[in-house]
């Protein structure tokens, strides 16, 4: 496969973007696709998607998540499969889109802001869905040092959630910080209605995202508090006021969002990677149709979150079956054969 040369969605994409019902499939959706449809009925499903006026979108989190898979032929096969299901359109990472919230959208909570990501090596995604032959080269080893820290956390969830935090290593400097700004902000988190768990895991997804640069790219935080001002050694000092500055985000926006998922699974008994990533995901919610998921977890949320029922979705719900139709019948899909041909 060759590497693709950056580009970016051409304007009739970002249109059908902006017309279309967006489906969102998380990690586990797009896995069982993955495991139950060949390449070509997955190809098929987009386009015959398309014609009905739905797209299926993706996110950095959900590639993010393929790249580090173990199997490295399976992870390179599920690449492919994601460039021949989703839509050139990538949305935000989820620190691109709480910085965005926070310097436009807060207090009034409305989404008057970009939700399409900026990241350098995502300019290649668009051209790898029109051609599947083409790809994205990336350092497996650099990528999972750079998402070390989430990763440390999460394996680590009950410790910063429940404890004070001593140790001077990651952990113990994520438990600690939680702990201190819960105690510093406490009546204003009770002023929000939210749980303690809850309120936790907003503090600590702001604080690995907006000051740990715990996600793909760290610079769209880093410019955030460029322009407030923060520089240097007393940067971190200065960015908790985020949650006296921002109280808020307590009871709404991107933060808030992510962290109702994440303390639903923590009291589950979900304590590992996958509770906060699972939260990463549903900060798409707001931008997209519905999530589509084949994972019980989210399926508790819809049933535990009245708001969150019309979101949350089974895979099972969106009838995939359609694929007996000759290819003919679909002439919107012939421009990409190229990448199954050969």
């Amino acid at each position: 496969m060759s590497a693709a040369s950056p580009t970016t969605a051409s304007d009739e994409e970002l249109q059908r973007f902006s017309e279309s019902e967006r489906y969102y499939l998380e990690t586990s959706a797009f896995n069982h696709l993955f495991d139950t449809f060949t390449l070509q009925e997955i190809e098929l499903t987009r386009a015959y998607m398309r014609r009905k006026g739905v797209i299926f979108v993706t996110s950095p989190t959900v590639l993010w998540e393929i790249m580090l898979v173990s199997d490295r032929e399976r992870a390179d096969e599920m690449l492919l499969a994601a460039q021949a299901l989703f839509d050139p359109v990538l949305l935000g990472t989820p620190t691109e889109l709480t910085v965005r919230y926070m310097r436009s959208a807060y207090p009034q909570n409305v989404i008057n802001y970009d939700v399409v990501t900026s990241l350098s090596w995502a300019s290649s995604w668009p051209a790898m869905t029109r051609e599947l032959r083409r790809t994205f080269d990336y350092d497996v080893d650099q990528l999972r040092a750079k998402t070390a820290p989430i990763r440390q956390v999460s394996r680590n969830l009950k410790t910063v959630i429940e404890s004070e935090g001593h140790e001077r290593d990651m952990v113990g400097l994520t438990a600690k910080f939680v702990s201190m700004i819960f105690g510093a902000i406490h009546e204003d988190i009770e002023l929000s209605k939210l749980d303690e768990v809850t309120a936790k895991m907003v503090i600590l997804y702001g604080f690995l995202l907006l000051m740990t640069g715990a996600d793909l790219d760290e610079e769209p935080a880093r410019e955030f508090w460029r322009e407030k001002g923060f520089y240097g050694e007393d940067a971190h000092a200065e960015v908790t006021r985020m949650f006296t500055d921002y109280p808020d985000i307590f009871r709404q926006g991107p933060l808030v969002t992510m962290a109702v998922m994440a303390a639903l699974q923590y009291k589950s008994g979900k304590t590992n990677r996958g509770a906060l990533h699972d939260g990463m995901h549903l900060i798409y919610a707001p931008h997209v149709h519905a999530i589509l998921s084949n994972d019980a977890a989210f399926l508790d949320l819809a049933g535990t979150f009245p708001w969150m029922r019309a979101k949350v979705r089974h895979i099972s719900e969106i009838n995939l079956r359609m694929l007996e139709v000759p290819l003919y019948e679909y002439p919107d899909a012939l421009h990409t054969r190229d990448g199954l041909e050969g």
